[in-house]
């Protein structure tokens, strides 16, 4: 299914010349101010009706127990694997809309 979506991804990508970009960090910044400037610059290259409908970001934090340093980023995905238990347990996902005026919303199944 990735390598389908990731096709034509790749034939509706409204961007034809794709810029250079670097990757963000927090550097002690707000993660909406973060994540924001991640997605924007994730979309310089990546436009097309699939990234709009199925892609988004994971937010990673890195902590150094040596050096006491954490590193936040925001990278982006077109898909989630989640392990299935072998035992009966909830999973919840927390779906966090790029509007701010809109709500989080917290969905918890049983598996």
């Amino acid at each position: 299914m990735n390598f389908l979506l990731d096709g034509l991804h790749e034939d509706l990508n409204r961007i034809r010349v794709k810029p250079v970009t670097s990757p963000v960090e927090a550097n002690g910044r707000p993660d909406q101010v973060v994540a924001q400037e991640a997605w924007l610059r994730h979309r310089k290259r990546n436009d097309s009706v699939i990234a709009d409908l199925f892609q988004g970001q994971f937010r990673s934090t890195v902590y150094c127990p040596k050096c006491e340093s954490v590193s936040v980023t925001f990278d982006p995905f077109m898909q989630i694997s989640v392990p299935l238990p072998k035992q009966h347990s909830v999973i919840s996902v927390i779906f966090m809309p790029r509007q701010h005026s809109k709500k989080l919303s917290r969905v918890s199944r049983p598996v």
